[in-house]
């Protein structure tokens, strides 16, 4: 059993969910079903929107923002927020911990550096040593491997489903999940997700204004 938290941000207010996931399979819908193309509409295909994706990760100016002018701010933004979790005992440096959609690994490098040292991200482009190649929706790793997963990209899922359901699959019983959603609370419960919102049980819940 494994525990989500979602950070939903929206213009009005920051809501803070403890989310419990039950140990129910997340039915995965296949590649080719465009019916399933719900936070990401717009694309023809998978490899259209893996395409799409790569162009944008690849982008030489963007990687030079990411590992120079936005490095150090994000690292330091990161530490604190994984320093707050270690306080909370969601996460210790013990932790064997992943973090989704790295890029560059700044988060990578905010835990190592608050000594969570067992820890790496994944990004279809890969940044050595800090970030392996891996796709979220098909994440290379065995079942119940990591004590810890972190992402803020879920917004950027074609399957949210199976996002969520790769991250059920690779965390170990009693792991934690966080994840920062960058869309509206009202809009994410509107989405027909196929399994997921059925199957989280809202343990607590605070609104920061």
């Amino acid at each position: 059993m494994c525990r989500f938290f979602f950070l939903f941000l929206s213009l009005s207010s920051l809501l803070f969910l403890l989310l419990h996931l039950t140990t129910t399979p997340i039915p995965a819908p296949p590649p080719t079903s465009l019916s399933d193309l719900r936070i990401r509409p717009g694309y023809s295909s998978y490899d259209a929107y893996i395409h799409r994706q790569l162009t944008k990760t690849l982008n030489p100016k963007l990687r030079t923002i990411w590992t120079t002018r936005d490095w150090t701010r994000k690292v330091n933004a990161f530490s604190r927020f994984f320093h707050d979790h270690l306080i909370m005992g969601l996460l210790s440096n013990g932790s064997k911990s992943l973090c989704i959609g790295a890029r560059v690994g700044q988060e990578v490098a905010a835990l190592r550096r608050i000594g969570v040292n067992d820890s790496v991200g994944i990004d279809l482009v890969p940044y050595p040593p800090l970030v392996l190649e891996g796709d979220f929706h098909h994440q290379p790793f065995d079942n119940g491997t990591f004590d810890f997963e972190f992402s803020n990209v879920f917004d950027h899922a074609l399957y949210p489903s199976r996002f969520v359901g790769e991250i059920e699959r690779t965390l170990r019983g009693g792991g934690v999940c966080v994840l920062h959603v960058a869309i509206a609370l009202e809009i994410f419960e509107s989405l027909n997700l196929v399994g997921i919102l059925s199957m989280l049980e809202t343990v607590t819940s605070h609104s920061i204004m």
